[in-house]
């Protein structure tokens, strides 16, 4: 490991754990990562690798926008520009506002259905 990354690692709080090479059962997160690409860029052929390469970039860019059940839920997106806890806020608070809204309309369906 470079000296500058081991700098930037530990200046951040991140711990550089490292895989067995060559052993997918230990780079599960990366192994997963490229399945989803290709499963994305091997649907259609490609005249060019230029066309090729522009496909990968949209499977890329289309994976870092998607919600990921490891990250709550957030894109990782979200997560690079520092936004996932202001998203988590948003979606508490959204979530109590609908509760809260369900909350009066079925205390308004139960009441008007008492004074039949």
């Amino acid at each position: 490991m470079s000296e500058v990354l081991a700098k930037y690692l530990g200046y951040h709080g991140i711990r550089h754990i490292f895989g067995k090479p060559y052993h997918p059962q230990t780079q599960g997160k990366l192994e997963r990562f490229n399945r989803r690409i290709k499963e994305g860029v091997c649907l259609l052929v490609y005249c060019s690798p230029g066309e090729l390469k522009a496909a990968m970039q949209d499977g890329i860019e289309r994976y870092n926008a998607t919600p990921h059940e490891g990250l709550k839920n957030v894109s990782p997106n979200d997560v690079y520009s520092c936004k996932k806890e202001d998203v988590l806020r948003l979606r508490a608070e959204k979530k109590v506002r609908t509760l809260a809204r369900r909350k009066a309309i079925n205390l308004r369906v139960e009441g008007s259905q008492e004074k039949c």
